[in-house]
């Protein structure tokens, strides 16, 4: 063999040997690299399944030993209920009686108004009326004149009741609260006529003007 072919061959094994011992610094180099990788993954992974492990701490629970022991409050006690009034009792002063031959009504309230000027002065006109157990009282002095009467309204054109006094049968007088009437009424069921009388007391007035 000649010499140079010799050293030829010898460099080529001196530059393999070479080669060989770089792939084997690049292997190792990478080889820790992925020893590194794997082990941080593996601390990831048990980090977090620590952090799934880990269990809400459960609140205390009494038992019924426990619920014994504690002080019981007891309910308030229920308050009686009101006693219904008595449909018997009275439901007031009378304010309107009135009193035809041997009839007698009796009103527990006087509805009164006036326009123009307070009832009993120059000018006025005005009203007192109530209903009660479907007969109506009405007292009035306005432009149609004076008119004092009780009615059933309850029976359409049909009435157990109806007497009226108008204009110059009645009189009527009007001092401050009280209102007074008397004359001769007029029975419009039975026909016939009947002295009577009438008294009022305005709680207050309404001014309707």
């Amino acid at each position: 063999m000649p010499l140079w072919a010799g050293l030829d061959v010898g460099v080529r094994i001196c530059r393999l040997q070479a080669l060989n011992g770089k792939v084997r610094v690049m292997l190792s180099a990478r080889l820790r690299f992925v020893v590194l990788v794997v082990v941080g993954l593996v601390a990831v992974s048990c980090s977090s399944d620590g952090a799934t492990d880990t269990e809400p701490d459960t609140p205390d629970v009494a038992t019924a030993s426990d619920q014994e022991s504690l002080p019981k409050t007891q309910a308030p006690a229920e308050e009686p209920a009101d006693e219904p009034a008595d449909a018997t009792a009275p439901v007031g002063d009378i304010a309107i009686t009135m009193s035809i031959g041997d009839e007698t009504w009796e009103f527990p309230a006087a509805l009164c108004a006036y326009r123009n000027a307070p009832a009993g002065e120059a000018g006025s006109e005005w009203n007192v009326s109530h209903v009660n157990n479907g007969l109506q009282v009405y007292i009035a002095d306005d432009e149609f004149g004076t008119l004092v009467s009780v009615a059933d309204i309850e029976n359409g054109g049909n009435p157990t009741v109806s007497w009226e006094a108008i204009g110059d049968a009645v009189e009527i007088t009007v001092n401050s609260n009280d209102v007074t009437a008397s004359g001769t009424f007029t029975d419009g069921v039975n026909g016939g006529t009947a002295q009577g009388t009438l008294t009022a007391t305005c709680s207050d007035w309404f001014d309707a003007t």
